[in-house]
């Protein structure tokens, strides 16, 4: 169903929230409904469901694709038995309850990218419940921007949770909600979702939401550069903190000033190749000084902070970092939210380009232990020997740490950019 034009309908079943302008139901004779396409109308006015998808009694597969529709209840309704549901390229105006909503434990695989959801009197996106089959079965809420309504960008029912880690059979990571600083979002005791972002001044969300990273511009300029400009934050604690980015930074946001304006007494950097005049190789931590992959420094603050790292998307980096024979600092230049041991981590540095030995220990000094990446998990102290299994000893992005180095060799970073979106 392409290209139509539905203005001031009205319901046509008895329940304004079980009807819709177009309405696709498993009802009668228990049959199966697939390759069903709605593309390209125009939905103004409707006093029911916009689109709703209903596998009343057998699994409905649909496409939802460059529909533009403003002010419905529910402009987009998913409910019951559905599977491979794909929603994509929308313009969501003006709900009077929500923007897009699932209902029902049985939603199978759900697609929901490249929309734009504003303006509902309630939420943009309403979750009540997880994938049907959980480990199997994934909802894709991601490049979306969801922004300027009445209460939630993204909410997710207490039902999402039927065992502990349902919520991660959600993915709702790389979204735009109004403001480059995110969603706002509180973590209350007691919540499945950890990381708060305090700073955050877009739309909010609720528990069991995994935010982050999110987008820190709008989805059109990821749509244009064909890149995915992601940002999240690092949790800084009153005292002294490393501080690193695994991937190249904006220029508007790459310098320790930038990064922390305020609070800071003092930082440090370590030069290994150019000691001081009194032999020390620590230099103070200015300003100016640009924070690069595989690199990190020490700040100390007056009191806790987040820095935000925005990320230079669309730039073409392979990031590397020389290290000299002694002590180095070093990071974790590579996106993933669980870490990385750190012998994978430092792999590239475990001979020199002629075959020499190359590091002979990773440190992780015990301010990790206090901090938390860009992912919210908590860092750990540990050291490592070259050789030794270091299963349990991760790197995290965000963090800082210590390689004595046998010889001179290039650390590589794994995260080479630019990032290209995943926006089907």
């Amino acid at each position: 169903m392409s290209n139509n034009t539905f203005n001031n309908c009205c319901s046509f079943t008895t329940g304004a929230l079980s009807s819709g302008n177009i309405h696709v139901i498993t009802k009668v004779g228990n049959h199966k409904i697939s390759g069903v396409t709605i593309s390209g109308n125009t939905l103004t006015n409707s006093n029911g469901v916009g689109i709703s998808v209903n596998g009343y009694n057998n699994t409905v597969t649909a496409s939802i694709t460059n529909n533009t529709i403003t002010n419905a209840v529910i402009p987009i309704d998913i409910q019951r038995q559905t599977a491979d549901i794909v929603v994509t390229g929308n313009t969501i105006t003006g709900g009077y309850d929500c923007g897009i909503v699932f209902e029902g434990a049985n939603n199978a695989i759900v697609t929901i990218k490249n929309n734009t959801i504003t303006g509902s009197a309630g939420t943009g996106i309403t979750i009540g419940d997880a994938p049907k089959t959980v480990g199997t079965d994934y909802f894709y809420i991601q490049y979306n921007d969801i922004y300027d309504n009445g209460t939630y960008a993204i909410y997710g029912a207490a039902a999402i949770v039927g065992t502990a880690t349902d919520y991660l059979n959600i993915l709702t990571q790389y979204n735009w909600y109004g403001d480059a600083s995110g969603p706002a979002y509180t973590a209350l005791t007691g919540a499945t979702v950890t990381k708060s972002n305090s700073s955050g001044t877009g739309d909010p969300i609720t528990d069991y939401i995994v935010y982050y990273p999110w987008l820190h511009t709008s989805k059109a300029t990821v749509v244009a550069d064909n890149a995915s400009y992601q940002t999240s934050t690092v949790d800084l604690v009153s005292g002294w903190n490393t501080l690193s980015t695994p991937v190249e930074l904006i220029s508007a946001a790459d310098t320790i000033g930038e990064l922390i304006p305020t609070g800071r007494t003092i930082g440090y950097w370590y030069d290994a190749f150019d000691a001081d005049a009194d032999g020390y190789y620590w230099e103070l931590l200015e300003n100016s000084y640009e924070l690069s992959p595989c690199d990190s420094v020490y700040v100390k603050l007056s009191l806790a902070k987040t820095a935000q790292l925005k990320f230079a998307a669309n730039e073409f980096t392979t990031p590397e970092k020389a290290l000299a024979a002694g002590w180095n600092m070093i990071s974790l230049a590579y996106l993933t939210s669980s870490g990385l041991n750190a012998d994978d981590a430092v792999a590239s540095v475990a001979k020199t380009a002629a075959g020499l030995p190359g590091y002979g220990q990773v440190v992780s000094p015990s301010l990790n232990a206090t901090q938390k990446d860009m992912y919210g998990n908590t860092g750990t102290s540990w050291a490592v020997a070259y050789g030794q299994d270091s299963v349990s000893d991760k790197m995290y992005a965000g963090l800082g740490y210590w390689i004595y180095m046998q010889n001179a060799a290039t650390l590589a970073g794994m995260t080479i950019t630019p990032l290209a979106p995943d926006l089907d």
